[in-house]
């Protein structure tokens, strides 16, 4: 082959020219296209994520009004339900999260491994399941959300009534922030390393 493309060239059948380089133009469309790309994976992930969000809201709130009457479901007036006259305590919320962490660690599990499945065998996974294990985790983290808040609406009734107890709200926040980082900073390496 090489001696035929050198008998070409000597004869002037055949050239070989440098690749045109892209003008200006050409330079500007291409870097306006990669920036709308990314301008549009960028939206299309912020609208995923609220999806999740609402989706996960959604449940939560299903599960603690309509489900377990923790508390007043949406609009019970329109649908002939009676109003929560107790909500739940703190104790019930904190047995309500210990629960939905294996169920919701079941539903992840499944979600994860039908994933790992169908790539295995070189199919692509139905589309919408890999959101299955983020909505899992705010559902869980919804829930334990409202056990804080129940708990800090049992502290404010056992002793501070007054002025809105600002130190008591802020007091509240940051064990819960400081808790939460302790337990994720031990938790979570061990999280990477099950296999279920």
């Amino acid at each position: 082959r090489t001696a035929a493309k050198e008998a070409l060239l000597e004869s002037g059948k055949l050239s070989i020219s440098a690749p045109a380089q892209p003008s200006c133009g050409d330079r500007l469309r291409y870097r306006a296209a990669a920036s709308v790309k990314r301008a549009a994976n960028d939206v299309g992930g912020l609208l995923v994520g609220s999806l999740i969000f609402v989706v996960s809201r959604v449940w939560s709130d299903a599960l603690k009004g309509f489900i377990l009457r923790f508390s007043s479901p949406w609009f019970y007036d329109d649908i002939d339900l009676p109003a929560v006259q107790h909500p739940a305590t703190s104790h019930q919320w904190l047995l309500l999260v210990l629960c939905l962490v294996p169920v919701g660690g079941l539903f992840k599990h499944l979600a994860e491994d039908y994933i790992e499945r169908a790539q295995r065998a070189g199919r692509k996974p139905v589309r919408g399941v890999e959101l299955v294990p983020t909505v899992m985790n705010y559902i869980v983290g919804w829930n334990a959300a409202y056990g804080a808040l129940a708990f800090l609406v049992e502290q404010r009734e056992a002793g501070c009534r007054t002025t809105g107890c600002v130190g008591l709200n802020v007091t509240h926040t940051l064990v819960w922030t400081g808790a939460a980082a302790v337990f994720i900073a031990f938790v979570k390496p061990y999280a990477l390393e099950i296999e279920w």
